[in-house]
């Protein structure tokens, strides 16, 4: 039996709802769905009652809650076990980062690697909003982001990598395109692109916040799905702009970044680079890539 389907149970009977299992776990609701039925079909029982008021267990799913609490500690139990007697594997990073990545973190781990040839690190790219919860839910070893992904993430410690200062990007057929430096006023009349409130939800609260302390409002706000479409939106409307911390596609060939002036940049620490991980999961490897970045110095 896959763990992955007594987990969506326990959390399920745990929470009496889909919609909340489905938070725990990062899952969509519908794959919690699939996940009660697969499990409903092994055991040829009705595990739960489904009403419009409520989710609850059927007799049947109360005995089997028990004997689910049991076997799932049992199997990761044992799976303890086997890893206390292996042979140590080599030693191994896996690091995340998001679609929007300045060239600065592939010359660190290029680096680190240099110094520690005995630990192979891997790279991969994730989708903005997958990206935390991909490093909460114990699969990556570390991940560089924007800190106001960590707002809400009390477990994950982190160490600043650049000021997050704000920059202004427009296409390279906008009028602002030969500034040097634009203020907030600047870009009234034009339309606001940005990430859709569901993809970032921090992300889009803190530009919301930034707009607020400046008393600024955009007077037209489109929201798309990622970074990447915003950058390919700015490259059609030569009346559009974002607002990004220029490490976020810093050498984009169709996009110009334009600093905002410094009494407009924002107050808070909220949009540098990070590199993030789980205080409870600091492995030797991961001890040794901490130790070297707290004396890392960028070349230059």
């Amino acid at each position: 039996m896959d763990d992955k389907l007594l987990k969506t149970f326990l959390a399920v009977a745990d929470h009496c709802s889909f919609t909340a299992a489905a938070k725990e776990l990062y899952l969509a609701q519908s794959a919690v769905s699939k996940h009660i039925h697969q499990l409903e079909k092994e055991l040829q029982v009705h595990l739960f009652v489904r009403d419009t008021r409520m989710v609850r267990l059927t007799d049947a799913g109360t005995r089997f809650y028990r004997e689910a609490t049991d076997l799932l500690e049992r199997m990761e139990n044992a799976a303890a076990a086997l890893r206390q007697d292996a042979v140590p594997l080599p030693d191994k990073l896996h690091f995340g980062a998001f679609s929007a990545l300045s060239t600065e973190i592939t010359d660190l781990l290029r680096r680190f690697c240099q110094d520690f040839p005995q630990i192979s690190v891997t790279l991969d790219w994730f989708e903005f909003g997958m990206l935390v919860p991909t490093l909460v839910h114990g699969k990556l070893d570390g991940a560089f982001t924007v800190s106001f992904e960590l707002l809400d993430q009390p477990r994950l410690a982190s160490q600043k990598l650049e000021d997050g200062a704000l920059f202004v990007l427009v296409g390279k057929q906008s009028p602002l395109a030969g500034r040097t430096t634009l203020r907030l006023a600047d870009l009234a009349g034009a339309t606001y692109y940005t990430m859709r409130p569901d993809v970032s939800p921090n992300g889009y609260a803190s530009i919301l916040n930034y707009f607020l302390e400046h008393h600024f409002r955009p007077s037209e706000t489109r929201r798309l799905t990622s970074h990447e479409s915003v950058l390919l939106q700015l490259q059609i409307d030569p009346n559009g702009y974002g607002l990004m911390s220029d490490f976020q596609f810093r050498q984009h060939p169709g996009v110009v970044f334009i600093p905002l002036e410094q009494e407009e940049q924002p107050s808070s620490h909220l949009f540098d680079l990070v590199a993030a991980w789980d205080r409870q999961l600091v492995t030797p490897a991961l001890s040794s890539f901490l130790n070297w970045l707290a004396n890392y110095a960028p070349p230059g």
